[in-house]
């Protein structure tokens, strides 16, 4: 059985993270602006994940956010790991 070495500080865990929930967020927002705004999301917050959305975009690079659906299965199984292994169940992770 492999080892357990804990190569990784807080911080990069934690950016790591950060990084990972915000590329979900972008498929999922982008998903939702395909289909139009929902009927439960008011015009100010649509607009604000619009800006917000457009914010992204100039912050990682696009080949990091277009993902195919494969791409992003991968991308959530991380991010349930980074959940699971920061004490969460596995249930919980928001993918």
């Amino acid at each position: 059985m492999k080892k357990f070495k804990a190569s990784r500080t807080q911080k990069e865990v934690d950016d790591a993270y950060e990084r990972i929930h915000t590329i979900i967020w972008f498929n999922n927002h982008k998903a939702s602006e395909e289909e139009g705004k929902p009927e439960h999301i008011s015009q100010e917050n649509w607009d604000g994940a619009i800006k917000q959305a457009k914010e992204v975009e100039t912050k990682i690079p696009r080949e990091e956010l277009f993902l195919s659906d494969f791409e992003l299965g991968c991308v959530r199984g991380r991010f349930m790991m980074l959940n699971w292994l920061m004490g969460e169940d596995w249930d919980s992770a928001m993918t």
